[in-house]
């Protein structure tokens, strides 16, 4: 049922849509001879251990791993030689380039925003911030994960269930006949009704971080933003994941918070907040001629200002996570903890891979600074050892991708030594 849109002088709320990312060394083949890994606690009961912490800690806590991973494979096309698919190319370039470390948005006297430090006229919600609920499209047999289901469908009643401890969440089924599948399954989880709220879209697969709305603080309360979605730069079909915001929107699922949709290819995995203004940004997939054809850093500044309400941008070009085909998102790579704090994968092996583009991306986050003109505290977090499928592709195993919901971080979790250290 849907509940009342929230008052505006209620406490910060915000929906959160995260994209699962998986990190087992199983993967399935898929008709575009695609491979997705199979979830970690796939085919296994485990108890989740989950930590109350404070909303920006580091740290934190789940033995499940629930679902943190990304596509991997390929189209079965070859990419074109110097296009964002080309890893090792872009990789190289990062690292020999000097980085532009970040960009202080300036604006003619009548798009200038009237703003204050902390409370903007619009911002973009960290993702600490106390929430109403989180958003989760339900897998089925028409995604990728069809070779898999009842493990990944298991996989994701432990996550609704850890969840559904701290929070609401708004669970999205691709029709009634499938609703009436995924709710008998939480019944029989044991997961309380009331903590649920139902919405039926169909879909073309699961990864709601990405194609899920950004929620943002205005003068007149919450708005939720929702920009277009193309399967990373036209990857992945993705025409029904564009329109899943808008059609829960309209069944009410969102409490009747407005909807404003915009006309421009922007994922949520592709940015991150301190809540005050500034973002993370990779400049590898915001100016990816993929997505949006032509686009120059300063318009995609003018519409990060415009619909976010950032005043500070920190444009990152080094950082890559191998099997990722996000074209480098933020949200494998470096998060904000706090308003000061920066969590960034690490890697201190030099016969790994990824040993020299890590290096550089440290080295860029060392020089930020935060809103108020000191260094970022920065933490450090291990790669784990690689997770291959059963091709042998290395899977983009990060424990960077962790989710923050009301009272309890979940964080990936990879059977390797390193788990301890990011817990």
């Amino acid at each position: 049922m849907p509940v009342p849109a929230r008052r505006d002088d209620s406490p910060a709320s915000a929906f959160r849509s995260p994209r699962a990312r998986a990190s087992a060394a199983q993967a399935m083949p898929s008709p575009l001879h695609r491979q997705r890994p199979l979830p970690p606690t796939a085919g296994r009961r485990t108890a989740p251990s989950l930590c109350p912490v404070r909303p920006w800690s580091p740290v934190v806590v789940d033995s499940l791993a629930s679902l943190y991973g990304s596509r991997h494979g390929c189209l079965g096309s070859p990419a074109p030689a110097a296009g964002p698919w080309d890893r090792a190319a872009w990789t190289a370039r990062d690292v020999r380039r000097p980085p532009t470390i970040q960009t202080r948005l300036q604006f003619p006297p009548r798009h200038r925003p009237r703003t204050s430090a902390f409370s903007p006229m619009r911002r973009l919600v960290a993702e600490w911030e106390p929430q109403r609920a989180l958003m989760l499209v339900w897998p089925h047999a028409h995604t990728d994960w069809a070779a898999r289901l009842p493990s990944v469908e298991h996989a994701y009643l432990e996550l609704v269930a850890a969840v559904s401890q701290f929070e609401e969440l708004v669970l999205v089924c691709r029709d009634a006949e499938h609703q009436a599948e995924v709710e008998a399954r939480c019944l029989g989880a044991g997961i309380p009704p009331a903590r649920v709220r139902w919405a039926l879209a169909p879909s073309d697969d699961t990864w709601a971080r990405d194609f899920g709305p950004l929620s943002v603080r205005t003068a007149h309360g919450l708005e939720l933003v929702d920009f277009r979605f193309d399967g990373w730069g036209g990857k992945f079909p993705a025409a029904q994941d564009d329109r899943i915001t808008t059609t829960v929107a309209a069944q009410g699922a969102f409490g009747g918070l407005p909807v404003r949709r915009v006309p421009v290819v922007l994922e949520g995995g592709a940015i991150d907040t301190d809540g005050r203004g500034t973002l993370l940004v990779s400049e590898h997939c915001l100016l990816d001629p993929f997505r949006n054809p032509g686009i120059t850093r300063t318009a995609m500044e003018r519409l990060l200002a415009t619909h976010l309400g950032a005043t500070r941008i920190h444009w990152l070009r080094a950082g890559w996570i191998e099997g990722d085909d996000t074209d480098g998102h933020v949200d494998n790579l470096v998060r904000f903890a706090g308003p000061n704090i920066l969590v960034h994968a690490s890697c201190t092996d030099p016969r790994d891979p990824h040993f020299e583009s890590l290096g550089a991306l440290s080295r860029e986050l060392e020089r930020l600074r935060a809103a108020d003109d000191v260094p970022y505290r920065r933490v450090p977090l291990p790669l784990p050892a690689a997770v291959r499928d059963e091709g042998g592709r290395r899977l983009p195993a990060s424990y960077v991708n962790f989710l923050v919901i009301n009272g309890a971080v979940l964080v990936p979790q990879f059977d390797d030594p390193a788990d301890a250290h990011a817990r």
